[in-house]
């Protein structure tokens, strides 16, 4: 009997997965990145990230979680908790706060001191949720080199 379950409910979630249209993923990217704000003990930089959305249904961003390194050292960590609407087949930009600590950087950097630029990479990923029971996770990088500052 369970087994005669488990089969109807294959053969139902197969034709209702070919009735859908087709789905295409979100792109991402890094926009820029500025700061924000500075004090005594760190500074904020505030990351802008786009997504364009090429599909004829909006969907809604959940969260956002990436990774900062410079020169290959890890530096930062962020997770972000805020709902963005990508409207259909359009874009949507999220500025994510940065907090870099000075204490935790310092030795991190050290090593930086005589390079005039710097290598940079944030890694992450954006989570989508298009139905209660469908979750997608948008991996995105993004590497450049920035200005050692003088």
């Amino acid at each position: 009997m369970l087994r005669s379950v488990a089969r109807v409910a294959v053969v139902v979630a197969a034709v209702a997965l070919s009735a859908c249209p087709s789905f295409e993923k979100p792109s991402l990217s890094v926009e820029g990145a500025k700061v924000a704000s500075v004090d005594f003990d760190g500074a904020v930089v505030a990351l802008t990230v786009e997504l364009e959305h090429p599909n004829k249904v909006p969907l809604l961003a959940d969260r956002l979680a990436f990774d900062g390194f410079i020169e290959g050292k890890p530096l930062v960590h962020s997770a972000l908790k805020q709902r963005v609407t990508v409207p259909a087949e359009g874009k949507a930009s999220v500025k994510v706060p940065l907090r870099f600590v000075y204490k935790e950087l310092k030795g991190a950097l050290a090593s930086l001191e005589d390079k005039k630029r710097w290598r940079y990479e944030v890694k992450g990923e954006i989570g989508f949720e298009p139905h209660e029971k469908l979750a997608i996770a948008l991996p995105f990088t993004k590497d450049g080199e920035l200005p050692a500052p003088q």
